[in-house]
Parts: structure tokens; C-alpha cells; sequence
């Protein structure tokens, strides 16, 4: 008989028979396969981690527990959930949240686990699940309870698909079905758990928990995966960016959008949103439409699909995968509506949960069953289509129910379901996974529970759909009346509402909603017939071979031969599974009793033998204990009475006691007192006692509550109290709860817990001792008090207390009780006339060993009249009695004894004392002293200007008397001065393509000037800039030297100076303070003061400006110095440093020849006398100043005509046939011959040109050219004969001239250049320089000092005296500011005054506060200009060296934004909020402040921000108008936060006017009660309603205050930021 090798396509186990997808028709007998994890080559699981499955299981099956347990345990606390926060309609988010990213990313774990391993893959949702779960406990309103919900679900996926990816590498096909079973066993289980536990949470300790619980679980599922899965390195081979490339990241990204828009328009639609909402109407075909996208990108373009073409399209798994789709459907649709339709009927939600349980068992076994049934026949295909047959049966038998069926009935319906969707699960998984390849596995078991979750999220939301479109449409018939849409609304949100309808309307409501869930049972039936059908369209690949199944027995003893627990029980190799089901069905059991009975023992163990005989015993049990437990606390109630339970008096009590027992008490007898002055029973001779106390003398207080009557326990000797929920106080007297107080009304509702602390009926309060003294001497020991009284025999009573031990107590009569209510709180006042105290003996301050005994003292002295007086404040009450008071005044030092009380009364809401609103007190003074504060302000602050300016003009007048410096001051700068030489070459700069400079060489040594001339347009500025190192935008090329070597940048800034063309001042400084600033932020930090104002005396003496030293530099609408004065501040500025380089750019500029002149001998000077290298640009000079040059650079269009010796050039220029006419202006001369406008001079003899130079331009002969200047009109008077010709014979000459291009002449000159000695000499004596410098033999040069300038404090030190001087010698600015603010609060508080505490004074404070922050926020548009004014001065200083830029912004905000910022709204408030009339207390005027200040630094921040960002002054004003008016439009005035569109509600999150606007609401309004009457009806609002009806957060005071702090950091953060980074110099 031939074999065949098989494959991963081979029948399931060893024989084949014809099979059409399997192409195999042979019927051989197959040779065993190999190895799952040997035959998967996408798998990394070891090999070797077969014999520890044992320890793998465990932890595998924790995480697949805790994800099913996920899906269900909001199932029965949703309700309870949705309505805590009051969205019972919007609940089921809870559950189709984590639902819907289960599906999304189920079948994305697939393929990833097989592209990142199985380990990876598993830890990783892990870690997700765990942390969403905890997200979850933590979360605070629904929408993040269902994004943390989601965000576990992407875990929770993982968990469930790795696991299942790793059993089928860890085990054989045939053992596979068995396996599943378990794992589906864990997933019900899980599942089924969910609702009862979730239930049981809710109903007890809180939802939350059922959260918080699974975090710790999850990290310990994660160690034990970590540590127990071994991998082989088959994945850590392949580097991580192969791995990425083979994720299908486009198919992941449409598969999670089709799935999310899907489930949101199933979810929402005819629920939250109608079925014609836009939202529903796109989300339906967009999810269509990705959807189809998915399908492309599987078959087109995936490389390693998520779901690939093949699987998907194949008859068989196709078949499984809709039966899972329509199993999960319709069982989920029925576990979302059966709770819900028991808690309709009143039951629990626990309970509710615990009636799934029949389903959950059921759905244990089938698992079981299923994997039994295919391990033991090897087929799947006949037991596939009955379990789904069942699953249809048993979704119909639910239609049958009526809400009074039998509990079997119940039973039996829910059995068939949870067996066939159990069996179905697990067939259905073993039919796909053998009908594709073992590469496939994966990614169709992931497949799998794609379509098994979208079954689950489409079988929720739509069950929820139906449930609440049929209680929209059915609702408002059978409700109608005043008040029916809210009713309607109330009962769709929440269960527990319909508890507290009438009965006839209840009846009503939950007829309606058992229809709704019956059309939802019919709907899930349909869907379950579906998977029946599509059941039949599997084919199976037949039988598994016993030599097969031996060789498995060899390969995998632990699959076959029984598993680690089995082996460990000694069970048979096929009995785990078994065992499994056993334990399974009575660990369901278990739970089931959990439910419905207490433990049996309290160490909670679980007997093995436990049957469904022990629950009925337990539950008998439960009920006959239950029964006795009433009759014993029946009878001991008349026991205690002295009474028999069968009437009468028992003798047994008074009969026959022994001789030495003591009598009974009896307070009518003189030996027996009744304490706390109670009175006695004259019938019975016992003491009746006060509420809280017990015993037969009164002395032991009572625990419990006041509820509970005479029936309240004695508190046991050295306990304390436990207190009833909504009961405190050391006897549980003080109501806490309006819940508390309903069971002491006559109906047992709308008791309400009254804590204003006056007498009604019978008022109780708990008070805490706060004399210091008294507590001093106590130590540790805490003193209490308790005081109540009664109204209708006005008495009270008194108890103190230390440690909750009595110690005395006082009864009060005679009393009186009154509330006075004030503005701001409410004074209750007791007074009572008479008094009595006595001590209990023995107690502490009675007689107790160790302490005093005021026994005698309380019973002789104590006699009243007392009075108890308590205020709103904490620690604000007292008791007070004459001779008390002494006592406390003699022994602790206080006057009375003070108390900190709380107060409670239970009433019926009817009985609740009448409010009474107080008047508002007169605030009359306090508007006089604030509008007189304001006044007297603005006085001071302009007696301070003055003052300032005074000063400042006398100390100008002073500084310039003489100044006296040390000897080693005088000569501090050229102590240390080395003179710098500079040489250039190669100096080439290109911008966008176009040449600039080309090839500049030149040389400048220290005693010399060098000046750079060249006609307009010439590069002499770009040069200028390149030899300065300045930022240019363009390509700059070449080599510059200082000393012949190349420096640092910052060694380089250090040692030269740079004076602009254009002359950037301060206009509010003097010409003195200008230059004086400049020496004090850049002359060395060691040199003293009064040197560095000797030196700038020295310059501007230099420069012939000390005569204005004190003028102002002014602006051009207020008068200053001159243009050419300016520029020589502009100059000295520079030349006060005396840098050892000083480039100048175009020093002459806008002065008049003699200045000029000046000028250039002032710099001639500097560098002769004190080596000093200078270097300059200049437009034609006069030739005076001409010969002053000692260096020459020539430019024309950007390359060099001549470079060298000034003395040299006329000398040059005759060389190559250019020389200058006699008597003509060199520097004109010059200019002309660069563009083009000379020729040669004349020939004195002839008169005729010279043919030496042939090809130079003549667009005009010499006499016209000569003619053109004044330089010739008086030489043309000296000139011979024949320079002077008749007109027509020059024009026959210029005809006859050939005209040549402009460019040859410039080539023609630069060559002449470039050939020249001139040029030569120059490159030599650079090549020297550097030679010399880098010659080892040649002595060093002497290094470049580098002076140490100011630090960043000193900076700022300087440049906060110079911005405060600008800002007080500027006071328009500011005054303005000011004098707006007090007018505008004078007519705010005029238009405002006095506003009420009505609806119409709501809406007064609505504006004053809108108005306020709009002049407060567009007033700071002004901020714009803070930096436009001074941008190219900082850019000018920064780039100059004057400081780094924190100081120069610390320093202008400091005084120059915060002046402005933050006194207007001081004074502002300082006059509106008393003449308003706000809440007059200090802590809301100072939040009120504090709201004002930062909104108007916050605002401030953002206009200096968008001012330094851009440059333009009209398009900043134009951003910053657009920004304060769309945050203006989202405070909360103008659009209400809750109608606003979601998609834009996070723009009131940058909106600074509402974070200021809630606040100052929120701090004025929140506990404000608001009233209006009309027509005769009185209406009071709480101020906290008014406000979130407007959208506002009522306790968002804090936060809001925090935003504001946070963006006015950000903006201050980014302005910096912007500043330094933006305001650069680029040249």
C-alpha cells in the first residue's frame, strides 16, 4: 500500500477518503504527523514547554477567565451603573465598549503573535488589559468609564486569541477539541461569573471593585506567562524592521474603523440618536465602505493579510465562522435582556445575575462534551448542527415566557441554549482549524473570534436598540399626564426608578418593557436558527487512525495520557477531563448556593461531596434559622420587660434566687437614682430614659439608631459604638442622612435629616471640646460633649465626656430657643433658666484616682440661668453658665467652654423651619474707603513719577561734574589690550543663485583705518556684514584672519564692535544714560562704575556730543536730538567698549561734512594712538577725509577693483590707464570709473585719447564727464586750450567712437586688479601672517583678551533700572491704564450697585463679570506693542553682545507687563466689589482678585506672544482681536456648554475668558440661593442649579484657577521661547 507525505492540509488525523477540499482520495493510511510547533513555522514556542503545560495552563487560563469575566460583569450592574450617573438609556455603552475593541483588535493578534511570537504578543495584552481595568475603577463620569472599558478590551482580546494560538502549538488536532473544551469551560465560567459577581459588587461593596479586583490578578497571570512559556529564538532572528514591514497596518486601520463605525450605528441608532440622525446615517455606509476597503487591502495589498482570501472564502470555515457569528448573537442578545427582565419582576441585581447560572453549567459541559465526543469518534459535523438545533429550540422557549412562569420552566429554557452555543464553540473551532494550513492557524483562529465578537457586540447593542426604540414609541401611549415626559425619560434611564412609581403605573411600565424584551427573544431565536442552517454547509475531513493516536501517546503523554492534575490525583489518563466537568458543574453549584444562601462554616471551606441536597438543606436551614432568629429576638424583647413571651409576668425571675443576689433595682425605692435626670416609672419602677442611653439606671449609652426605638443595644463596657449607616455620635443620636430619618416617619418616606441647629421637636448634637487648656491637660484623653433638648416641655440635657466615658451631665430647664439669621451664617441661641449637674462617681474629673473631683461643686454651685450658642463657623459654639465660666476662667484660662458641634434633627420635610432671608448688611463705609483708597493711589503714584523724573534730571546734572579714577582704573582697557590685525580672501557670498561677492582679498593691521567704497548696489554692506561674522541668509565662503588665524565666533564678537547705518535708541533715555547702559552691560564686570562713566564722558567727548549729554534721544512726534547727533550716540555706543576691531557702516551717514570729517578723525585717532583696527563703508567722501584712509577696498558689483594702500591707488590707476583728472575728487573719481562713466584723461599734448586701453567705455567724453561735477567747474577755469573744444567737433569725436559693453570694462579692470602688484602684495602678506602665526619657531602671538562682561543677573539688574526708566518717563501708557480702571469700576458700581440676590441680580453679575474680563482682555491688545516698539533694538543688541535674552525678558516683563497687569485689576476690584455688593467675605473677595489678576496676565502673556511672533504690527492687532473674541464667544455667556457641537467643545478648554468667567461665577454664585416672586408665588433657587443649568462646573473654581496658571506659564514659556529662537539677526 503506497503512502504519501502529508502536510498541514491533511485530514485531521490518518485516514483520508475522498474529500473535495482536501483533494485526497487515496484512502492510504497517513504516517503520524509531526509536531505541532515543529510543523508551524510561524511559531516561537519551544519545543521543549510540551512538558511544562502543566504550568503553562494555569496562567493561560487566568488571563482567558478574566477577559470573559470582562464581558459579562456589567451585564447585571449596568443598570445600577447607568443610573448612578444618570444615563440608564446610554448604559449599554458600558458593555458594547469593551465589546467593540475586543472585535476590532481580536483578529489583529493573530497575525501579530505570528510576526512578534506568541509571548510578545500575550504579555502585551496583559499589560493593556490590567491597566484599562484599573482605568476603569478609577473612572469618574460614563464617558470615561466606557473609554477605559474600550481601552481594556484591546487586551482582552489578545488574552483570549493568544491562548488559543498557543494550544494549537502546544498540542495535537485530536487532543485540540478536548483543550478547547476547557478553555471554553474557563471562558464560561468567566462568562457566566461576570453577572453574578458584578451583581454581587454593586449591590454591596461598590461596582468599582469589580474593576479594581482584576489588576492584581492580571500581574499575576502576566509573572506566571513571563516565567513558565519558554520560546525558541525563531522571532529574534529577524530584525525588528522586517517585522514591522510585514504587519498589515492598512488592513489593521480599516478593520478597527469599519468595526467601530458599525457597532456605533447599531449602538446609537433609535437609542441615543434617531435612525435618521446624520451620525447614523454616515456611520452605516462608511462602515460599508471600509468594510470593502479591508477587503481590498486583504487581497491586493496585504503581505501578510489579517484575514487571508483563501480562509475566509473557504466552504467550511466560512460555514463555522457565520455560526459563531449568529450563536454569539443571539446568546448574548439573551444574557443582555434575561437580568433585566428579572430585576423588571424585583428581583436583585445579584440575583437577577445568579438566574443565568442554568445557562453558564450548561454551556461548561457542552464544551466538554464536544471536545469528548470529536477526541473519541474524530468527527464534528453531525454534533455541530444539533447543538445549533438546540441553541434555536431553546431561543424560542423564551418567547413562551409571561413573567409568572415556574422556576423550572426558566431552567429548561435556558439549559438548551448554554448547551448548544457550548458545544457549537468548540466544534466550530476544530472545523477551522483543520481545514487550513498550520501557517493559517493563527490567523484564522483569530477569525474566529472576530466573527464570535461581532456576533456579541451586534447581538447587545442591538437587543438594546429594540429594547428602547419600543419604549420610545410605546412608552408615551400608556403614560400620559402633566409630567409624562419626564417620567418616560426617568424609566428608560433607570430600573430602580419604576420601584417608586405607583402601583398602577408600575404595572403599566413593566408590561411595556416585558414586550420590548420579548420582540428582542424573538429576534435572537431567528438569529439562532440562522447559525443552524449555516451548520449544515460544513464538511469534516474524517476519522483519526489508531496507530495515529498511539504515536500521539508517545509524543505527547500529557495531552493523551492524562494531565499534570490528573497524574497528580491518580487518575486514569482520560478522567481530568472529566474530573474538569465535575468540579466545574459543582463549583457552579457552589456559586448558585452562594447566592441564594449564607456559608455553612465560616472558615468558607467547599466540601467535595457538596450536592444539590446540601443547597436544599442550607437553603432549609437558612429559612428555619432565619425563623427562630425572629422568634428568639421576640422573646428576649419581653424578657427584658420582666414579661413571658406567652404573657403575663414570669415568676421565674422573681422565685427562688439565692440569698446573696442584690435587689432589683427600682428607681421608686430612695436607694436607686435614675441618671441623666430621667424620670420613673410608676408603674413599673424603671427609669425612663432619654434617647441614647440604657441600663436600669440610664448610665450606658445605646448604639444602633434612634430608629430603632426601644430596641437599641446596650453599648458594651470599653467598646465603642457601632453607628447604623447615617447615624453618628458617641449614642448614634445625630441624624447625617435625609435617608436615615424615613424610618421614623408615620409612611416611611420624605424624612428629612434638619441640621440647622434649631429646636423643632427634639434636636440632638454631638459637639467636640476645643478649649486649649482643657485639652492640654487631658493629653491624650478626648473630652466630648453631647447636648439635646426637647420643645415641648422646653427642656434640655448635657453630657460630657472624655474617651466616651461619662463623667457629668446636666439638666436644663425653663429654656428658650432662637435662630438668628445673619448674611453670612446663622446663630442658634439656647437659654435656659434653671440648671442642675451631678457627677457620675468615680469618672474622670469626678473622683476618677489621678484627677480633680468637682463632684461637690457641679451638685452646690451649678444653678444657671445657662445658655448653649452656636454659629455657621467651625469650632464656633459655647456653653456658658456663671459659675461654670468661673471655673473655666480660674482653672484653664477661657471664658467659657468652647465647642465644635454638629447638629442633626429628624423631621418631615413639611416641618422644616421656614427660611428666612437675611438683609443684606450696609457696606456704605466700605465703598467711601475704597473709592478714597483708589483716589489716593492714582495721587501717590503721580507724586512718585514726579518724584522719579526729579531725581533722575538731578542726578544727570551731577554726573556730569568730574570724576576722579584711580591711577590702575584709568588705563584698565589698554592694560589688557592686544591689537587684532584682519585679512581676508576668498570671500565669495551667493543668495538664491545669484553671486553677491566673488573673490575679495584684503589686509588691515592694528593703527589703521580701512574703508570699503563701491557705487550703490556695490556689496559694500553685505561685506561689511560677512567680515563681522553677522547671520547672513546666503552661502558665505572664504577665510578670515585675526593675527593671522582663524578665531572663534564668540572670541571673534569679543574683540570687535558693529555699528549700524540706521540709528535703533531708547527715545525716553538721555544721550549720558544711552552710552552709559552700553559700557555698564558690555565693559568688564571688574571694572568700577565710575571708570566705565569716565570712559563714557572720554567718547562722547571724543565725538563732540558731551554738550547734549543730557538731552533726550526722543522719537519723531516728541522733540530730541538731531539725525547726525544720533549717530554719533549710535557711534559711541561701540566705540565706549574700544573694541580692538569696530567695523562701521557707513559712519557718515546723514551728517554734515564737518561732522563727517569728525567723525572719521575720531576713528583715524582711535586707531593710531590706540591700536585700534577700524573698518568701515563709505558713499564719497570728501577728499579731506579721503586722505585720512589707510586701507582701500574698491568694490564694483561685488568684485574687487582695487584692495590695498589708500596712499597707493591714484599711483595704481594711472598704471593701468585710469588716472584721475588734476583737482578731481578721488572718491568721486573712483565711484565714477566702477560704473563705467570715465575714461581716460585727456592727452595734455594733443588732446586726443589715449589708445593704450582700447577697450574702456566712453558713453561721454572727459569734458562732459568733468563738466557733470563742481570738482570741474573750477578746474575747467585752469585748464589749457585745447581741453576746451567746440561743440560740434566733440560730437564728430563721440559719433565716432565704437561703444563696448559696461561688463568688459568691469572684467577689464577687475583682471587689471587681479594682475596687479597691488594684489599680489596682498596675498603675500596674508600667506605671511599665517606662516608666522603657525610657525613653531616663531615666538606666539600675544592671545586675544576675551573681558568678562556681566552675568545674566547683572544683566538684568541694569536692564530693570533702564525698563523702569522708560516706563516712568513714558506715564501716558500707564496713567491711562490706571485713570480706565477707576472710572470704569466707578460707573461699573454705579450702573451695578447693590445688586440683589434675585434672578434679575443673577443676570446682573452675569454681565458685570462678562463686561469686566472683555475690558480686561482686549485692553491688553496693548501688549502687542511691548516688543513691536523694541524688536530691533533687542535684535540690534542681542546681535551687538549687550545681554542674553532672559535677562532682557525678565527685566520688560517684570517692569513693564506686570505695572500694567496686575494694579488695574487690583483697584478695579478694590472700588466694584464692595459698591456691587458681592459676597462680603474676605476669602471669596481675595479668590475674586486672584481670578482678575491672572485672567489679565494670562490674556497679557498671549497678545506678548502673538506680538513677538509677528512682525507686523497690523497683523498682530488683527490675530490678537480674533483670538479674544472667539475665546470671548466659548465663556459661557454666549453659547451654553452643553448645546455646544462636541466635536467643538474642547476650544472652551483654551478659552481663557471662560476659565476666568466660571470661575468668578462659581465663586460668587455657588452658594447663593436665588429667589423671584411673581404673582404672588415665592420661587428660591440654589445658586449651584442656575449655574450647571448654564453649563457650568460648580466645582471647578480650583481647576479653572489652575488652567489660567498653567496657560499664563505656557504663553510666558513659548513668548521666551518665540523670542529667542524668532528675533535673530539675519542680514
Amino acid at each position: 500500500m503506497s503512502s504519501k507525505v502529508h502536510d498541514e492540509r491533511s485530514p485531521l488525523l490518518a485516514k483520508s477518503i475522498d474529500d473535495p477540499e482536501s483533494g485526497s482520495g487515496s484512502g492510504s493510511v497517513s504516517p503520524p504527523l509531526s509536531t505541532p510547533a515543529e510543523t508551524n513555522p510561524t511559531s516561537d514556542v519551544d519545543p521543549a514547554g510540551k512538558a511544562r503545560l502543566g504550568l503553562i495552563m494555569p496562567a493561560l487560563m487566568v488571563g482567558v477567565f478574566l477577559a470573559a469575566l470582562d464581558n459579562t460583569i456589567v451585564v447585571a450592574s449596568y443598570a445600577r451603573i447607568g443610573s448612578e450617573f444618570h444615563a440608564l438609556n446610554e448604559a449599554n455603552l458600558i458593555v458594547t465598549s469593551y465589546m467593540l475593541t475586543v472585535t476590532a483588535f481580536q483578529p489583529l493578534y493573530g497575525r501579530f503573535s505570528d510576526i512578534f511570537g506568541r509571548k510578545f504578543a500575550l504579555l502585551t495584552s496583559y499589560t493593556i488589559f490590567g491597566l484599562g481595568c484599573l482605568l476603569c475603577g478609577l473612572a469618574r463620569n460614563l464617558p470615561e468609564l466606557v473609554a477605559a472599558r474600550a481601552f481594556a478590551g484591546v487586551g482582552g482580546g489578545g488574552m483570549t486569541i493568544v491562548t488559543s494560538v498557543l494550544l494549537s502549538d502546544l498540542v495535537s488536532i485530536k487532543a485540540r477539541g478536548t483543550f478547547q473544551g476547557i478553555v471554553n469551560i474557563v471562558f464560561a465560567t468567566g462568562a457566566g461569573l461576570g453577572a453574578p459577581i458584578g451583581g454581587w459588587l454593586a449591590d454591596g461593596i461598590g461596582w468599582r471593585m469589580a474593576f479594581l479586583g482584576q489588576a492584581p490578578v492580571t500581574v499575576i497571570a502576566f509573572l506566571g506567562v513571563y516565567f513558565t512559556l519558554k520560546t525558541h529564538p525563531v522571532h529574534l532572528q529577524e530584525p525588528r524592521s522586517a517585522k514591522l514591514k510585514r504587519v498589515d497596518f492598512a488592513g489593521a486601520a480599516t478593520l478597527v474603523v469599519a468595526i467601530s463605525f458599525f457597532v456605533v450605528a447599531f449602538d446609537v441608532g433609535g437609542n441615543v440618536l434617531p435612525w435618521t440622525h446624520p451620525l447614523v446615517l454616515t456611520a452605516i455606509p462608511l462602515s460599508i465602505a471600509f468594510f470593502v476597503a479591508f477587503g481590498y487591502v486583504e487581497a491586493k495589498n496585504a503581505r501578510e493579510p489579517i484575514a487571508p482570501v483563501h480562509v475566509v472564502t473557504a466552504r467550511t470555515p466560512l460555514a463555522a465562522l457565520i455560526c459563531n457569528f449568529c450563536a454569539f448573537m443571539s446568546y448574548f442578545g439573551m444574557i443582555y435582556n434575561v437580568p433585566l427582565y428579572f430585576q423588571l419582576l424585583g428581583e436583585s441585581a445579584s440575583k437577577s445575575g445568579t438566574r443565568l447560572l442554568p445557562s453558564i453549567i450548561a454551556g461548561s459541559a457542552g464544551s466538554l462534551l464536544g471536545g469528548f465526543f470529536m477526541h473519541w469518534t474524530g468527527s464534528y459535523y453531525w454534533i455541530t448542527v444539533i447543538s445549533y438545533t438546540l441553541l434555536a429550540i431553546g431561543q424560542g422557549s423564551l418567547v413562551l415566557w409571561d413573567g409568572h412562569n415556574p422556576f423550572w420552566q426558566y431552567t429548561m429554557s435556558l439549559v438548551p441554549i448554554g448547551l448548544g452555543n457550548g458545544i457549537g464553540v468548540t466544534t466550530t473551532l476544530i472545523a477551522i482549524i483543520h481545514n487550513v494550513s498550520k501557517a493559517d492557524q493563527a490567523t484564522a483562529t483569530g477569525l474566529s473570534y472576530l466573527f464570535r465578537a461581532t456576533g456579541t457586540v451586534l447581538g447587545v447593542s442591538l437587543s438594546s436598540s429594540i429594547l428602547q426604540n419600543y419604549l420610545k414609541t410605546r412608552l408615551p401611549r400608556v403614560i400620559v399626564g402633566p409630567g409624562a415626559p419626564d417620567i418616560i425619560e426617568k424609566v428608560r434611564q433607570s430600573v430602580t426608578y419604576i420601584a417608586d412609581l405607583p402601583a398602577e403605573m408600575k404595572g403599566v411600565v413593566v408590561g411595556v418593557y416585558l414586550a420590548a424584551i420579548r420582540i428582542c427573544f424573538f429576534c435572537t431565536m431567528f438569529v439562532a436558527a440562522g447559525a443552524a442552517v449555516s451548520a449544515l454547509f460544513i464538511r469534516e475531513k474524517k476519522a483519526i487512525l489508531d496507530a495515529h493516536d498511539a504515536w500521539l501517546a508517545a509524543q505527547h503523554p500529557i495531552s493523551t495520557r492524562g494531565s499534570l492534575w490528573g497524574k497528580s490525583l491518580g487518575l486514569p489518563g482520560r478522567y481530568p477531563s472529566s474530573l474538569a466537568l465535575i468540579t466545574s458543574i459543582y463549583y457552579h453549584i457552589y456559586l448558585f448556593k452562594q447566592h441564594t444562601s449564607p456559608p455553612i462554616s465560616s472558615s468558607g471551606a467547599i466540601p467535595m461531596h457538596f450536592s444539590f441536597l446540601g443547597a436544599a438543606v442550607a437553603v432549609a436551614a437558612l429559612t428555619l434559622s432565619t425563623c427562630y432568629a425572629k422568634t428568639i429576638d421576640t422573646e428576649y424583647g419581653a424578657l427584658a420587660m420582666g414579661q413571658s413571651p406567652w404573657g403575663g409576668v414570669d415568676p421565674l425571675l422573681f422565685d427562688g434566687r439565692p440569698d446573696d443576689c442584690p435587689p432589683c433595682f427600682n428607681c421608686l425605692l430612695p436607694a436607686f437614682q435614675c441618671m441623666q435626670y430621667a424620670n420613673c416609672s410608676e408603674y413599673d419602677g424603671r427609669c425612663i430614659c432619654p434617647p441614647g442611653f440604657g441600663g436600669d439606671d440610664c448610665s450606658q449609652p445605646t448604639c444602633g439608631s434612634l430608629a430603632d426605638g426601644s430596641r437599641r443595644s446596650i453599648r458594651p463596657d470599653g467598646e465603642k459604638c457601632e453607628c447604623e449607616e447615617g447615624w453618628s455620635g458617641i449614642n448614634c443620636n445625630v441624624c447625617e442622612i435625609d435617608a436615615a430619618c424615613n424610618r421614623l416617619m408615620p409612611e416611611g418616606i420624605n424624612g428629612t435629616c434638619y441640621r440647622g441647629g434649631l429646636t423643632v421637636k427634639q434636636n440632638f448634637q454631638m459637639c467636640a471640646v476645643t478649649n486649649r487648656k482643657i485639652l492640654d491637660q487631658l493629653g491624650s484623653k478626648v473630652p466630648e460633649v453631647t447636648f439635646s433638648c426637647k420643645e415641648n416641655d422646653r427642656t434640655c440635657n448635657f453630657q460630657f465626656w472624655v474617651d466616651e466615658v461619662e463623667s457629668f451631665y446636666c439638666g436644663l430647664d425653663t429654656c428658650t430657643f432662637e435662630l438668628d439669621t445673619q448674611y453670612d451664617q446663622n446663630v442658634t441661641r439656647y437659654r435656659c433658666e434653671n440648671i442642675h449637674c451631678s457627677c457620675v462617681p468615680g469618672r474622670m474629673l469626678c473622683g476618677e484616682e489621678g484627677s480633680i473631683d468637682i463632684s461637690e461643686f457641679l451638685s452646690e454651685t451649678i444653678r444657671g440661668p445657662g445658655s448653649f450658642e452656636c454659629s455657621g463657623k467651625k469650632g464656633g459654639c459655647r456653653f456658658s453658665e456663671p459659675a461654670m465660666n468661673d471655673l473655666i476662667k480660674t482653672v484653664f484660662g477661657d471664658s467659657s467652654i468652647t465647642l465644635d458641634c454638629n447638629s442633626g434633627e429628624c423631621l418631615h420635610y413639611t416641618e422644616i423651619p421656614g427660611y428666612q432671608r437675611p438683609e443684606k448688611p450696609s457696606n456704605t463705609k466700605l465703598i467711601a474707603a475704597s473709592v478714597a483708597g483708589a483716589i489716593v493711589f492714582l495721587i501717590l503714584l503721580a507724586v512718585l513719577l514726579w518724584y522719579l523724573i526729579r531725581q533722575s534730571q538731578r542726578q544727570a546734572k551731577v554726573s556730569g561734574g568730574e570724576i576722579r579714577l584711580p591711577d590702575d582704573e584709568a588705563d584698565k582697557l589698554m592694560m589688557h589690550h592686544t591689537p587684532a590685525s584682519l585679512m581676508f580672501r576668498n570671500i565669495t557670498y551667493n543668495v538664491a543663485g545669484k553671486t553677491i561677492l566673488n573673490d575679495v582679498q584684503g589686509a588691515v593691521a592694528p593703527g589703521q583705518i580701512m574703508a570699503i567704497m563701491g557705487a550703490s548696489g556695490a556689496g559694500k554692506t553685505s561685506f561689511l556684514d560677512i567680515l563681522a561674522k553677522k547671520n547672513k541668509r546666503g552661502q558665505v565662503s572664504g577665510d578670515i584672519f585675526v593675527n593671522g588665524r582663524e578665531v572663534s565666533e564668540s572670541e571673534f564678537k569679543s574683540i570687535t564692535g558693529f555699528v549700524d547705518q540706521e540709528d535703533v535708541l531708547m527715545p525716553t533715555l538721555t544721550v549720558y544714560e544711552t552710552i552709559l547702559y552700553s559700557a555698564l552691560l558690555r565693559l568688564p564686570k571688574d571694572m568700577s562704575v565710575e571708570a566705565k562713566k569716565y570712559r563714557v564722558l572720554e567718547t562722547m567727548n571724543e565725538l563732540g556730543i558731551l554738550g547734549i549729554k543730557n538731552s533726550f534721544i526722543g522719537t519723531e512726534g516728541q522733540r530730541g536730538i538731531s539725525g547726525g547727533e544720533k549717530r554719533r550716540v549710535s557711534i559711541a555706543c561701540e566705540l565706549v567698549t574700544s573694541p580692538s576691531i569696530l567695523f562701521l557702516d557707513e559712519p557718515t551717514s546723514g551728517l554734515d561734512a564737518y561732522n563727517a570729517y569728525n567723525v572719521i578723525e575720531c576713528l583715524s585717532v582711535l586707531a593710531r594712538d590706540y591700536k585700534r583696527t577700524i573698518v568701515f563703508t563709505i558713499h564719497q567722501p570728501r577728499s579731506n577725509i579721503v586722505a585720512l584712509f589707510d586701507q582701500l577696498v574698491l568694490l564694483a558689483k561685488g568684485r574687487v577693483v582695487y584692495s590695498g594702500d589708500a596712499s597707493e591707488c591714484q599711483e595704481y590707476l594711472a598704471a593701468i590707464g585710469h588716472p584721475c583728472p588734476t583737482g578731481y575728487n578721488i572718491a568721486d573719481y573712483l565711484v565714477d570709473l566702477t560704473m563705467g562713466t570715465t575714461d581716460e584723461a585727456p592727452n595734455e599734448t594733443s588732446g586726443e585719447p589715449s589708445d593704450d586701453e582700447p577697450g574702456l567705455v566712453r558713453r561721454r567724453t572727459s569734458h562732459e564727464d568733468l563738466e557733470s561735477t563742481q570738482e570741474w567747474a573750477r578746474l575747467s577755469q585752469n585748464t589749457s586750450a585745447t581741453l576746451s573744444r567746440k561743440p560740434k567737433s566733440n560730437k564728430s569725436v563721440r559719433r565716432a567712437r565704437p561703444v563696448v559693453d559696461e561688463q568688459a570694462h568691469l572684467d577689464n579692470l577687475v583682471e587689471a586688479y587681479a594682475a596687479s602688484l597691488a594684489s599680489d602684495g596682498i596675498r603675500d602678506q596674508i600667506q605671511e601672517a599665517i606662516a608666522e602665526s603657525s610657525d613653531p619657531q616663531t615666538p606666539a602671538p600675544e592671545a586675544l583678551v576675551q573681558h568678562k562682561r556681566q552675568n545674566v543677573w547683572g544683566q538684568f539688574v541694569i536692564l530693570s533700572q533702564r525698563m523702569f526708566k522708560n516706563l516712568y518717563r513714558n506715564p501716558m501708557l500707564m496713567m491711562t491704564h490706571y485713570a480706565i480702571a477707576i472710572t470704569l469700576a466707578l460707573l461699573c458700581g454705579y450702573l451695578f450697585f447693590g445688586v440683589s440676590n434675585e434672578l434679575s441680580g443673577f443676570q446682573d453679575r452675569l454681565g458685570l463679570f462678562f463686561f469686566i474680563l472683555a475690558l480686561f482682555g482686549f485692553s491688553t491688545l496693548t501688549s502687542l506693542n511691548v516688543f513691536a516698539s523694541e524688536r530691533i533694538l533687542f535684535v540690534r543688541e542681542r546681535a551687538n553682545g549687550y545681554y542674553h535674552p532672559a535677562a532682557y525678558f525678565l527685566s520688560k516683563v517684570i517692569f513693564d507687563v506686570i505695572p500694567l497687569r496686575i494694579v488695574p485689576p487690583v483697584v478695579m476690584a478694590l472700588i466694584i466689589y464692595p459698591m456691587v455688593g458681592l459676597v462680603p467675605e474676605v476669602q471669596t473677595f481675595f479668590k475674586f482678585l486672584l481670578v482678575l489678576v491672572l485672567f489679565n496676565l494670562t490674556a497679557a502673556a498671549i497678545c506678548l506672544f502673538i506680538g513677538v511672533v509677528c512682525k507686523e504690527t497690523s497683523v498682530a492687532n488683527l490675530i490678537g482681536s480674533l483670538v479674544m473674541l472667539f475665546s470671548l464667544l466659548f465663556a459661557g455667556l454666549l453659547l451654553n456648554s452643553d448645546s455646544m457641537p462636541k466635536t467643538l467643545s474642547w476650544l472652551q478648554k483654551v478659552s481663557i475668558f471662560h476659565y476666568a468667567y466660571e470661575a468668578l461665577l462659581v465663586n460668587e454664585v455657588r452658594y447663593l440661593t436665588l429667589r423671584e416672586k411673581k404673582f404672588g408665588l415665592s420661587i428660591e433657587v440654589p445658586g449651584a442649579t442656575i449655574l450647571s443649568t448654564f453649563g457650568f462646573d460648580v466645582a471647578a473654581f480650583w481647576p479653572d484657577t489652575v488652567g489660567l496658571v498653567i496657560m499664563f506659564g505656557a504663553f510666558m514659556v513659548m513668548t521666551y521661547l518665540a523670542m529667542h529662537f524668532l528675533l535673530v539677526e539675519r542680514r
